[in-house]
């Protein structure tokens, strides 16, 4: 049953009169660092064992952050290979 004083990204459904929150809530979430990514995968785990996020939605939350994490993780180290291409280039002449 959606209420209609939530935003849309916010569903509550009445389970056995528990109230299960569906979304990984209102506010945004930077992710930036693979850091980020662990802090932001325990959070919304917490809130699953806690039963305010359903187990399917869990999965698709640490499924994305562990695809951002990687590409945070690749972009990083093409960063630092560059850097040292050019550290090489500089000593080579």
């Amino acid at each position: 049953m959606k209420l209609a004083s939530q935003p849309p990204e916010i569903v509550q459904l009445r389970r056995s009169g528990a109230v299960v929150e569906l979304g990984w809530g209102r506010s945004k979430r930077k992710l930036h660092t693979t850091g980020d990514c662990r802090q932001e995968a325990s959070r919304v785990y917490h809130m699953a064992a806690a039963g305010r996020m359903p187990p399917e939605d869990l999965s698709r939350a640490i499924y994305a952050l562990d695809k951002i994490s990687s590409l945070i993780e690749r972009a990083d180290l093409e960063d630092r290979v560059a850097q040292l291409e050019a550290m090489l280039r500089g000593a080579s002449r």
